[in-house]
């Protein structure tokens, strides 16, 4: 009994030397993994930079920062009237900054910190550099010593450009930019650049209307954030933005000139005459039909069957029945269509009196149908009375000399200019300095009448063609060829017959 006792109290006495062994160890791992840990915190760059920041209020709050640290002395510009020295002093005494690694200055041997105010502004930069080399304990603990190389307090000026638009008000600081720190942009902006600031700049743009706009900053870039649409539409179309109608500026022409600018996402609404309504966001194309169309005045202009409404219309008179219009109150005038339709591929038809459609091609966005009256049989009524070519050929007669001014003043309206032309001709001294010939027989050839038009009740237009065939005094031959547009009038002045009362020349054959 006394032999098993002893072997258990051995085996007791053992077992507790061996735990107290590894209590012993593991207090000792214990206290080196903390000692560890406290050495791997203290080696951190970052408690060398807190430490500085210490140093640096501690400076500040005993007026020994301007002296101790390297920077340039900033001096006061025109848009910061903040006095830099004493903000820098007063940011850091205060003690309320904070601390981020510069960008891209991280390497294995060296790192710049940026020590930063509330408000953002850098005050100084604290750089380090490795001191020893790396090692590595309990394998995960890398080690690392630093120390500080230089502090600088970060009075370097910047250069801050603000992009904003010519109509828009920029202050910096509270100070309005002027011209001279301007350049005009491309896309019609201006730009702004200021100099000299050591402070992030308070920046404000300011719209026509009064509203400040929004801002977006990177780095020393400044940009208005604002809508910039600009639309060039037919003034018959009317634009709404944000309820408000756009009056834009004139084009010369038929168009107007519409700039929108928004400090918000406007609301566009572009309306035409037709019922029609386009909500314009600046992405699809504004779907439109436009077209301007000069006519006479008694022509109608449909577009998808619908009248082109008088407000859309101006009338003026028509140059080229400008002398016609002398001796008939009848005579067409110069009607011009502004079309302008928000649907793509519109019908548009015009017609003359009688209802006759004019072709025309409307894709050219430009028609000209005030001359287009259409070609029509002379009427039996109307060639009773007068015979065009007659006319012509009498004319021709007096021109040459080969007739008497009676025989053409019968066909021409008394009292108009052409008929004082004819008789100033008949009874000048030029007449008789007509060369000697003779007319040969037949003394026309080729003639013809074409190209009747039906002007207006009170008139018509012909063309009238031929070659009279002359000989010369000294035996040449030759031929004198009219191609003219005679234009006849019937009204009481005229004893309710056809006068001749215009002659236009054709240079070639005008069909119309």
């Amino acid at each position: 009994m006394n032999k098993a006792k002893t072997k258990k109290s051995k085996f007791g006495i053992g077992y507790i030397a061996f735990v107290a062994v590894l209590l012993i160890l593991a207090v000792i791992a214990v206290i080196y993994v903390i000692n560890l840990l406290n050495r791997f915190e203290s080696t951190q760059p970052e408690r060398l930079v807190e430490a500085k920041i210490a140093e640096l209020t501690a400076d500040a709050k005993n007026g020994s920062l301007w002296s101790k640290y390297s920077g340039t002395d900033p001096e006061a510009s025109r848009y910061e009237p903040t006095d830099v020295k004493k903000y820098y002093t007063e940011a850091l005494a205060a003690g309320k900054v904070s601390y981020k690694i510069k960008q891209g200055t991280y390497t294995e041997d060296s790192a710049t910190y940026n020590i930063v105010s509330e408000d953002g502004n850098t005050l100084a930069e604290v750089d380090l550099k490795a001191v020893g080399k790396p090692e590595t304990k309990l394998v995960i603990f890398p080690f690392q010593d630093w120390e500080v190389s230089s502090v600088k307090l970060n009075s370097e000026p910047k250069t801050y450009t603000i992009y904003a638009p010519s109509d828009f008000t920029v202050r910096v600081n509270g100070i309005a930019m002027g011209p001279r720190e301007a350049s005009a942009e491309e896309d019609g902006t201006l730009k702004y650049t200021v100099s000299d600031l050591y402070l992030i700049p308070e920046v404000s743009v300011i719209s026509p209307d009064g509203k400040e706009a929004q801002t977006k900053k990177a780095g020393t870039t400044i940009k208005t954030v604002f809508y910039d649409y600009s639309l060039t539409l037919p003034s018959t179309l009317s634009v709404m933005v944000n309820g408000k109608n756009s009056s834009g500026s004139d084009i010369p022409g038929v168009s107007v000139k519409h700039t929108i600018r928004t400090l918000e996402d406007p609301e566009i609404i572009i309306t035409d005459m037709y019922g029609n309504s386009f909500r314009y966001d600046g992405t699809a194309p504004v779907p439109l039909t436009y077209c301007t169309v000069t006519a006479n005045d008694d022509v109608t202009v449909t577009v998808d069957g619908v009248p082109v409404p008088e407000s859309a219309t101006s009338t003026s008179d028509n140059p080229e029945y400008q002398t016609v219009a002398e001796y008939t109150a009848d005579i067409p005038k110069t009607k011009v269509f502004s079309i302008a339709v928000l649907k793509e591929d519109a019908e548009i038809i015009s017609k003359d009196r009688n209802g006759n459609v004019l072709e025309a091609d409307y894709s050219s966005h430009s028609v000209n149908l005030a001359s287009s009256v259409p070609e029509e049989p002379m009427p039996d009524e109307i060639r009773s009375l007068v015979d065009p070519l007659q006319v012509g050929e009498d004319w021709s007669l007096l021109m040459s000399a080969d007739t008497e001014f009676w025989a053409v003043a019968r066909h021409i309206l008394e009292g108009s200019e052409l008929y004082d032309m004819a008789y100033s001709w008949a009874t000048s001294i030029d007449i008789t300095f007509t060369s000697i010939h003779y007319l040969k027989t037949p003394p026309f050839t080729n003639e013809s009448v074409t190209n009747f038009r039906r002007i207006s009740d009170s008139c018509f237009s012909v063309d009238v063609s031929f070659d009279k065939n002359m000989v010369l005094g000294d035996g040449r031959e030759l031929v004198d060829s009219m191609n003219s547009r005679f234009y006849f009038v019937n009204t009481p002045a005229t004893g309710n017959t056809w006068k001749l009362v215009q002659i236009k020349e054709l240079l070639t054959d005008a069909g119309n």
